[in-house]
């Protein structure tokens, strides 16, 4: 790699990203179908179509700028995209290999969120304002995507250490909830208006909360 200046730089970074682009196309399908919850093979589905814009968008920065992008294969990508596979082929389908699915997906979006960060900030010192556009419309999908990712852990997360609870005998959420149970249903049979009235009002505020 012979890289001298600030140009160098920004054409050998965009040659990474587009190869890391082109390495994902194939392996987000592959996850997709691995994945249990509809939602989170849709994400992947979402995320692939995407993938397919920002590769048209590097496509455009290189014609605006009249570059040529240099044959190289991004390493990071290839190492992430290995870890995505070894989660597939070693854990089990179900909410686990789906958490853990969701975790490999965020190492590689800021993975992204980086390169592109740093590509918009080299265009800008460049004075290439169309690229610098470009470049941001991608780094915003790529925090967008990250961000539903988070969310999706959260809830992803909790699904599966419920799952891996029923097989271990270590279930304190599941006693604290049974115990809920017991409480409302004692609060019925006691035939206590006020108390009965009070327990209706909770639950949707719990619900809300």
């Amino acid at each position: 790699m012979s890289v001298k200046t600030l140009h160098d730089l920004f054409v050998h970074d965009l040659s990474d990203i587009y190869s890391a682009e082109k390495q994902l196309s194939k392996a987000l399908p592959k996850m997709a179908r691995a994945a249990t919850d509809p939602l989170l093979a849709q994400a992947f589905t979402d995320h692939l179509a995407e993938t397919h814009g920002q590769i048209e968008r590097i496509d455009q920065i290189v014609e605006t700028m009249q570059i040529k992008l240099k044959r190289i294969k991004c390493a990071a990508m290839e190492g992430l995209v290995e870890e995505g596979k070894e989660v597939i082929e070693e854990v089990e389908e179900g909410p686990v290999r789906d958490a853990a699915l969701i975790g490999a997906a965020q190492k590689v979006e800021h993975y992204e969120i980086a390169s592109y960060g740093t590509l918009a900030a080299l265009a800008k010192h460049l004075d290439q304002p169309e690229a610098v556009k470009l470049l941001l419309e991608t780094l915003q999908e790529e925090k967008s995507t990250d961000d539903k990712l988070s969310k999706m852990a959260e809830q992803g997360g909790g699904n599966a250490a419920a799952a891996a609870g029923k097989s271990d005998a270590d279930a304190p959420k599941a006693s604290a909830d049974s115990k809920k149970s017991v409480e409302a249903v004692t609060s019925k049979k006691s035939g206590d208006t006020a108390s009965t009235k009070k327990s209706g009002d909770s639950v949707p505020s719990k619900k809300t909360a």
